[in-house]
């Protein structure tokens, strides 16, 4: 076995008590903060939370005026959120238990969530359109394991192109291959 079939076959072993399929989901959020990135909503003006509150709503009943899909809570995202992952739809992928704070968390958990559910969940920095993408198809260790394992790679790769030069002066790149393995 390789190193990595190894790993993956031990894992498997300890499936049963590790994250599983279902602890990690993909949601969309339409962010409007109430308060600075740095200052908890509940340490926000009154004034300044209420208005939050309304675009909010407003964008949810939009959206629920629209087609109800995926790519136009996506849309929504893009041209109303003011969290940093707008240009992306507002999408967070690979989300597992207790990443985000505790409302967003409970909301995103719920049992009963299933994908195309939306909803408006308050968290200590503004109000959140939420959309629920689904549960994810892979295990989270085996997201995790895939991540560290392709940067590996790729560390292996920069590592085996050195620069050179050649009796002249000139520089040139090579990359280390062996033909005798």
């Amino acid at each position: 076995d390789t190193p990595y079939e190894a790993f993956i076959n031990y894992m498997n072993v300890l499936s049963d008590f590790i994250l599983r399929v279902d602890d990690a989901i993909s949601i969309s959020d339409v962010n409007f903060a109430a308060a600075k990135a740095d200052e908890p909503v509940k340490k926000a003006p009154a004034k300044k939370a209420a208005p939050a509150k309304k675009t909010a709503e407003k964008v949810l009943a939009k959206y629920n005026e629209g087609d109800k899909t995926s790519e136009s809570f996506a849309t929504l995202a893009k041209s109303n959120s003011s969290d940093g992952n707008a240009s992306e739809g507002g999408l967070y992928e690979n989300v597992v238990p207790n990443q985000m704070v505790p409302t967003f968390n409970a909301w995103c958990f719920d049992s009963s969530r299933k994908a195309g559910d939306v909803g408006i969940v308050k968290t200590e920095y503004g109000y959140h359109v939420m959309y629920f993408e689904g549960k994810n198809d892979q295990a989270v260790w085996q997201y995790i394991a895939q991540q560290k394992l392709s940067a590996q790679e790729s560390e292996e790769k920069e590592d085996a192109v050195t620069l050179k030069k050649n009796w002249f002066g000139s520089r040139y790149c090579e990359i280390d291959t062996d033909i005798d393995a």
